[in-house]
């Protein structure tokens, strides 16, 4: 799907960047020369199926973003990517992460609303800031995301299928809350402030 990139669906999910991010994470960890091989292949796949434009995906033009899961999958491959650069010291897959998160900044007005749709974004976003310097990150984090800001409160509701009083969050998913969270502890070493 991510070479085809005709998906018009809005749940389809395939995790393929944590399995990218583990995948390097086992292969710096293990040093394992087969383990290395699929890593690279992997990269250099995924890194193949970059448009010009930066995004990595398998949603069609005018689809993405806008899908439920496009945002939360693109986080977890500019990770797999730039962890990639760090453990490996492999360029190209920095300036991979790099295209994706800018491509990601430029379309935001795009983006699902759900809260559960950005899980990993901020995360990665501040990784990209630690990672590069380039102040944008931090600023979308800030600005944009409103991270520093960002306590909402925790709903006990009954499972559902949606957003039910229209403020961007699916109560009953517990992990946007919990990502939210490891956000803000992440900014507390660059903003440090007792909210956080």
């Amino acid at each position: 799907p991510f070479q085809d990139k005709n998906s018009l669906g809005t749940w389809e999910y395939i995790a393929l960047g944590k399995l990218l991010d583990s995948t390097v994470y086992f292969a710096a960890y293990s040093n394992d020369e087969r383990v290395i091989a699929l890593k690279k292949h992997m990269i250099d796949a995924a890194i193949a199926c970059q448009e010009p434009d930066g995004y990595i995906g398998m949603f069609a033009p005018g689809k993405r973003l806008t899908n439920l899961w496009d945002i939360h999958e693109m986080s977890y491959l500019i990770l797999g990517m730039m962890r990639d650069y760090q453990y490996f010291g492999e360029k190209k897959s920095l300036d991979s992460a790099v295209k994706m998160m800018d491509y990601m900044i430029t379309n935001w007005k795009n983006a699902h609303p759900w809260t559960q749709a950005k899980v990993g974004l901020d995360y990665t976003a501040l990784q990209m800031y630690n990672a590069t310097g380039d102040e944008k990150y931090l600023k979308f984090c800030l600005e944009e995301r409103k991270l520093a800001v960002w306590d909402k409160p925790i709903k006990l509701i009954a499972p559902s299928t949606g957003d039910e009083d229209g403020d961007g969050i699916d109560g009953h998913h517990a992990y946007a809350y919990m990502d939210e969270c490891r956000s803000q502890l992440e900014l507390y070493p660059i903003q440090p402030d007792e909210k956080l």
